[in-house]
C-alpha cells in the first residue's frame, strides 16, 4: 500500500531565503502526523506546498502514491481546516456541510444522510439548522472539521486549527480530534507550534527548525531520545549545560564554568552538551551530597511542584518534584538521575 503522503527533498526559496531546505517525510495511511516547529520554521510553507497553494522550488510531493507537483489545489485529494475557519457565516450548519457535496452533484438524499452522519461524529447532532455565526468558537471548529471530512478525503490538512481557542477548550477539542481521526481512519496532517497539542494527539511527529527537519518519531521518542539540544529544549522543558565531562575517583562530572555537576556514568568524555529533564533532577536537603543550590521560585501544580533553583553564579535549574516542603530562599542540593549527551 502506498504512503498517504510523501514529501521528498522539497526545497522552497523566496529570493535568498530558503523556507524549506530538503524537507522529506512520509505519512502512513490512517496516521495522525504532526509537523511541529516555532514561528518561521517553514512548517506552514510545507503545508501550503502539500495543499498546492505554494509551488516548491525543487522536490516532489506524492499523494497516495501519485506525484501531484503540477496538480492544482482543487484537484488534490485533500481537504483543509485552517485557524481562520472560512465557514460561510450567512449559511446554516447544514448548508455549510452540504456545499461541497452539492457542487459535486451528490443527490439530496445522500447529502442529508452524510450531514447527519458527520454532525453526529463531531457531537453536533441536531444543529443542522443553526446559523454558524450564532455558534461558539468550539462549535464552529467542529463544523469546519465535519465539512472537511464529509467528502471523505484520504487526507485532511489541519493548519493550527485550535490556536484561537482558550486553553480549556483546546484541551477538550484535542481529545475530540484524536477520537474522530481514530474513528474515521482518515490520515491527519496537523501543523502547529503547540507542543502540547502535537504530543498529545500524534502517532508520530516531525520537528522543524529553520526550514529543516530536526527529528521524526513518536512523542515518546522525541521526548526521551531527542536528536539534538534544540529538540530537547523545544519539546517539554530541559536544563542544558555545556562543558567538559570528566571522571575522577569514579565520579563522572560535567564542568561548566564555575559549575561542577555530578552526572550518571556515561560513555562520553570531553566537551559536550548535557541535557537534563526537570523530572530527572532530584531535590534534597542541603546536607546531602550533590550540587548546592538555593530555591528561587516555587509553583505548585497539584500533582507536582515546579522549583527554580540557582547554582553557582546565577545558573538556573528547573526541577519537577513531588516534594512540597522546600520554600523560596531555602538552601538545598540536587542530584541527577538521567541525562542526554550531545557531543
Amino acid at each position: 500500500m502506498a504512503a498517504a503522503l510523501t514529501v521528498d527533498g522539497v526545497i522552497k526559496r523566496f529570493g535568498d531565503v530558503v523556507a524549506c531546505d530538503d524537507v522529506s517525510f512520509e505519512l502512513e495511511q490512517g496516521e495522525f502526523f504532526s509537523l511541529l516547529g516555532p514561528s518561521g520554521s517553514g512548517k506552514t510553507t510545507t503545508l501550503r506546498i502539500v495543499s498546492g497553494f505554494e509551488t516548491q522550488s525543487d522536490g516532489t510531493v506524492h499523494i497516495d502514491g501519485e506525484v501531484v507537483n503540477d496538480v492544482p489545489p482543487n484537484e488534490r485529494d485533500v481537504n483543509l481546516v485552517f485557524q481562520e475557519l472560512a465557514l460561510f457565516s450567512h449559511l446554516t450548519v447544514r448548508e455549510n456541510l452540504a456545499y461541497g457535496l452539492k457542487r459535486d452533484g451528490v443527490d439530496a438524499e445522500t447529502i442529508d444522510a452524510r450531514v447527519a452522519e458527520y454532525l453526529e461524529l463531531v457531537d453536533l447532532a441536531g444543529y443542522e439548522d443553526r446559523d454558524v455565526r450564532d455558534m461558539s468558537g468550539g462549535q464552529q471548529q467542529r463544523v469546519a472539521l465535519a465539512r472537511a471530512l464529509i467528502k471523505e478525503p484520504p487526507i485532511v490538512l489541519l493548519d493550527e486549527p485550535l490556536a484561537s481557542l482558550d486553553r480549556k477548550l483546546r484541551k477538550e477539542l484535542r481529545v475530540e480530534l484524536a477520537r474522530i481521526q481514530s474513528e474515521t481512519g482518515v490520515t491527519f496532517f496537523y501543523v502547529t507550534h503547540d507542543q502540547e497539542s502535537a504530543m498529545s494527539m500524534s502517532d508520530r511527529l516531525a520537528i522543524m527548525r529553520d526550514g529543516k527537519i530536526q527529528q521524526i518519531g513518536t512523542p515518546e521518542e522525541v521526548y526521551d531520545e531527542p536528536a539534538n539540544p534544540f529538540v530537547a529544549d523545544f519539546i517539554g522543558d530541559a536544563n542544558a549545560f555545556s562543558g567538559r565531562i570528566g571522571v575522577e575517583d569514579g565520579v563522572t562530572t560535567l564542568t561548566d564554568g564555575d559549575l561542577s555537576l555530578p552526572i550518571p556514568d556515561v560513555d562520553a568524555v570531553g566537551e559536550a552538551t548535557v541535557v537534563v529533564r526537570p523530572e530527572h533532577v532530584r531535590l534534597h536537603g542541603a546536607e546531602t551530597d550533590g550540587l548546592a543550590v538555593r530555591i528561587t521560585n516555587k509553583e505548585y501544580h497539584g500533582s507536582s511542584t515546579r522549583y527554580i533553583a540557582t547554582a553557582g553564579r546565577d545558573r538556573q535549574i528547573q526541577i519537577e518534584s513531588d516534594e512540597t516542603g522546600f520554600e523560596i530562599g531555602d538552601e538545598a542540593s540536587v542530584t541527577i538521575d538521567d541525562v542526554r549527551i550531545f557531543e
